[in-house]
């Protein structure tokens, strides 16, 4: 697993704010994802751009291609320079080892660069070299302040490491209250990993009243977009009866789609579940899961 969220779990784990086993997602973040978001909402037109900024993207589409030489070779002394964007990039290729060695300490200079300048991706990442200690002293506080900041420009991925912080007392006063708000706003934007907390939220009644369906309906959200964690959750939902009517053709279609896609520790409840169905319908679970594909 790649970008933001990548490192978002590495910190935290998992999605669920008791520290339960983490998950991979289908909608993982990509190269492509990732500088997809750095750019603007409202682009500028090419008569408005900076030569810097021509430069910056095509930087960014070699760096989207997997060109990593070509985009090295445009965003370096355009980083060097000041420019914001390449900074970020930059971080992202030192993180990740993408055309350049591997180095965090290179990573978090760069993206505490960006983060200055105002770009909310590379202080959420600077957050995270803060939280994890990649590259830089391990500091909870400062890793709060940065995600904060963050948030504060809307972006969710920030929203989601908030409301950990808040759900799990690192760099602030615990207050699931506070976490819950979070992470409900960045599931409105659409954030997997935000609504499969929030349904963690919801199933142990903190922050929130206790609300299975209101917790199924968190889960199914994510699940549908491929998050294995939301689809384990699910599963067990369907499986025990909460907050759904109980149904072990739906709990074993979702713990095959988890397996599916490298969720660890669930085939002791796959096994349990499968006795309680017919062959014909453990087939049919196991061909629905073949051939399932996420939301986008």
């Amino acid at each position: 697993m790649n970008g933001i969220m990548n490192r978002i779990h590495k910190v935290h784990q998992s999605l669920d704010p008791r520290n339960r086993a983490g998950c991979h997602s289908e909608n993982e973040d990509s190269p492509s994802s990732r500088a997809g978001r750095m750019e603007s909402t409202t682009t500028p037109s090419d008569s408005e751009k900076s030569p810097d900024d021509v430069v910056c993207e095509a930087g960014m589409r070699a760096y989207e291609s997997g060109d990593y030489a070509d985009a090295l070779e445009m965003l370096a002394p355009l980083a060097d320079g000041g420019h914001a964007k390449a900074q970020h990039v930059l971080g992202q290729m030192y993180t990740e080892g993408y055309g350049v060695a591997q180095d965090h300490t290179e990573a978090a200079r760069w993206f505490y660069r960006a983060a200055r300048q105002g770009i909310e991706e590379a202080q959420v990442e600077f957050g995270m070299s803060c939280a994890l200690g990649q590259g830089i002293d391990q500091d909870d506080s400062e890793a709060f302040r940065w995600f904060r900041q963050a948030a504060k420009q809307g972006l969710k991925e920030a929203q989601v490491a908030l409301g950990f912080r808040y759900a799990r007392g690192k760099g602030v006063s615990r207050s699931d209250t506070v976490a819950a708000k979070c992470f409900q706003e960045a599931a409105v934007l659409g954030s997997p990993h935000a609504q499969a907390a929030l349904g963690f939220m919801y199933t142990d009644g903190r922050g929130v009243i206790r609300n299975h369906r209101e917790a199924v309906k968190c889960f199914r959200r994510a699940a549908d977009q491929g998050l294995g964690v939301a689809q384990v959750a699910l599963g067990f939902m369907y499986a025990e009866g909460r907050g759904v009517a109980k149904d072990y053709y739906q709990a074993y279609m979702w713990l095959c789609l988890a397996e599916a896609s490298d969720h660890q520790g669930i085939r002791e409840r796959l096994d349990a579940i499968a006795v309680r169905l017919t062959a014909a319908q453990r087939a049919k679970a196991e061909r629905v899961a073949r051939n399932w594909k996420p939301r986008q």
